[in-house]
């Protein structure tokens, strides 16, 4: 997910600022599966803590500019869907909604969860004048 946050932000004001200061991008992970909705910062994450089956969403709040990702890890399986929040981002989350009801039998509130994210992860506020900077 490092080289994936990375390469969203490269393109942005806040990545010359990060050259810079020398600063590593932060990014926070939070739970789509769990009923708890945990957030994790990614400098606290333990090695082990993304090895089980779940749908998370990856993002930087910290900066003007906060790409979501979806990190979607079932049976040994991997897919990540890139900026979320971006520009037809209706379309994004229907992709992902689409893999869930694919290739889970068992979804419970998780299609809501994911079609909601933003009511469970923090951005940082952003002026009205700014826009997305995202990756066509």
């Amino acid at each position: 997910m490092k080289e994936v946050i990375d390469k969203n932000i490269k393109n942005t004001v806040y990545s010359e600022v990060l050259k810079e200061n020398g600063i590593q991008a932060q990014f926070y992970i939070t739970n789509l599966s769990s009923d708890a909705k945990e957030t994790i910062k990614s400098n606290s994450l333990k090695a082990n803590k993304l090895l089980q089956d779940c749908v998370y969403a990856f993002y930087i709040k910290d900066i003007r500019y906060s790409f979501t990702h979806i990190y979607v890890k079932h049976k040994k399986k991997v897919k990540i869907f890139e900026s979320v929040n971006c520009s037809d981002s209706n379309l994004k989350i229907t992709r992902v909604i689409d893999y869930i009801k694919y290739n889970y039998e068992n979804k419970g509130s998780l299609v809501d969860n994911i079609y909601n994210y933003s009511k469970y992860i923090q951005y940082y506020k952003v002026d009205p004048q700014s826009k997305l900077n995202c990756l066509n």
